[in-house]
């Protein structure tokens, strides 16, 4: 007799794997909504990682902003909708402007790529001096080849965006790129610590 509990868990796994059939048969692709909000989010978990609190609650204060908007709009009903649009705006532009000289300048840092910086300290350190320049050589041009990837990419979205062709299918790959580097440096920092 199966018990209460395993029924549920056998009905999840059922829907889950009719769920992935469904996908696969379909030949569906992610949505890039879902696609920019996981990277986000893996961007996210990294700045906490690498103890840069302030971005994550940085974004947590401007989401929640724009979220209560309309509550404060509500129970503050504006006497001139135009001008207090407009006002919000210039606000809001201000402190988007203000948040980003904010953020440039404490993100100021050396000129060097800061993906997979522990695993390239860590191999020097576990391999010695044996290595040379090898292991520095190696990480550097793989950061290398991910930016020239990312910004290739990038004029590629733009320039298909400007031909109003269909740049989100295009966008999806580097942005699958990007999470998979950016969850590969969270991986690694936790494994090599």
């Amino acid at each position: 007799m199966i018990s209460h509990s395993q029924q549920k868990w056998l009905y999840k796994s059922n829907k889950l794997t009719q769920f992935i059939n469904w996908v696969s048969n379909r030949n569906l692709q992610p949505p890039i909504m879902l696609l920019a909000a996981m990277s986000v989010s893996c961007l996210w978990v990294d700045a906490l990682l690498h103890s840069l609190m302030w971005l994550p609650t940085f974004t947590v204060v401007l989401g929640s902003s724009f979220t209560w908007r309309r509550a404060f709009t509500h129970r503050y009903p504006p006497t001139r909708p135009r001008i207090r649009r407009q006002n919000f705006r210039a606000r809001v532009l201000l402190a988007m402007g203000l948040g980003l000289l904010i953020s440039m300048t404490l993100m100021a840092h050396p000129a060097q790529a800061q993906f997979f910086g522990d695993a390239e300290s860590w191999m020097q350190t576990n391999f010695g001096a044996d290595t040379g320049d090898a292991i520095p050589l190696v990480f550097n041009v793989l950061r290398g080849l991910f930016l020239l990837y990312v910004g290739i990419s990038l004029v590629r979205v733009i320039n298909s965006a400007r031909q109003d062709e269909d740049w989100q299918t295009i966008a999806r790959t580097p942005l699958i790129i990007i999470i998979a580097v950016t969850a590969g440096d969270i991986l690694t920092t936790l494994i090599t610590g």
